[in-house]
């Protein structure tokens, strides 16, 4: 029986409209939680200029110190929902066990990364903004401030609380947030620019996919067949002859522009003699040769 595919009939973790239904959530709970804080800081300051402090001034402090972290964490996630809503549809065709493992081990919390890979544009300003989010999605909004080299601890506790405080850097977040849902709400339901699908088994076992537009770059992932190892062909090439020219015009047409994935997950030893990228996937990017 061959293994699942990802398609438009894919459900939960394999559905993009699910990934960005939990992006929702989230982006919608960082800002209550933020909103939240802003009227409780109001209040903390009318607290400490009481003589009397009630009981509750212990909790009124880490409601302080702990929403706006909480607000910081809720809206990385979310970004990196809406990121892996994207991953979702462009591995469009491949296995559902080869995007599991790239969402959670390959690209993890790496935003950036991520981004890439969805062709969300990348600028100086937005890189920053990935790697500051990542960073507290990692680190900064869950652990405690750790000091660099010569810096001391009530210096970095500092600089982290004026970041995650910074009410700027957050809206600008939240901005973010909604653009990369904008363009992942784009990919393959786009009008103006309509994906095109292709999927071919090839022998018992393995399979190949094309995608086309819908906003993405022309991508082909391919996984040789058992066969295809014992006889040592498993090169892009040996895939491509295996098209009849008459049937697949249009992929044969955007076989050199394409970007061309191979699924090498499962293989163990098979697969040690091809270049890999981090996790097992060997990437090559046209023209169709090793690089």
């Amino acid at each position: 029986m061959r293994a699942p595919r990802l398609s438009s009939r894919s459900e939960g973790t394999f559905d993009a409209r699910e990934w960005i239904k939990e992006g929702d959530g989230l982006l919608a709970s960082a800002r209550t939680t933020r909103a939240t804080w802003l009227l409780k800081r109001r209040r903390f300051s009318a607290l400490i200029r009481s003589t009397n402090r009630p009981k509750n001034a212990a909790r009124a402090w880490n409601e302080l110190t702990g929403l706006p972290r909480a607000s910081m964490l809720l809206l990385g996630y979310s970004v990196e929902m809406y990121l892996k809503a994207g991953l979702a549809r462009a591995y469009h065709g491949c296995r559902e066990e080869v995007f599991d493992k790239d969402a959670r081990r390959r690209f993890g919390h790496k935003l950036s990364a991520l981004a890439g890979e969805i062709d969300y544009p990348l600028t100086t300003n937005s890189v920053a903004d990935f790697d500051t989010l990542q960073q507290h999605i990692l680190a900064g909004a869950r652990y405690p401030a750790a000091p660099e080299t010569g810096q001391s601890y009530a210096d970095a506790v500092n600089d982290l609380t004026n970041a995650i405080w910074d009410r700027a850097s957050f809206r600008r977040y939240c901005k973010l947030a909604a653009a990369i849902r904008k363009h992942v709400t784009k990919i393959d339901m786009d009008s103006n620019n309509p994906a095109i699908f292709k999927s071919l088994n090839i022998d018992q076992d393995g399979y190949l996919s094309f995608r086309l537009g819908g906003n993405l770059r022309t991508r082909i992932t391919y996984r040789p067949s058992t066969d295809m190892y014992e006889a040592g062909k498993t090169a892009p090439n040996d895939v491509r002859a295996l098209l009849d020219p008459t049937a697949h015009t249009v992929l044969l047409h955007y076989w050199d522009s394409a970007r061309i994935v191979e699924d090498t997950l499962g293989r163990g030893r098979a697969a040690t003699a091809l270049r890999q990228d981090a996790k097992g996937v060997a990437v090559w990017d046209c023209p169709t040769t090793r690089n």
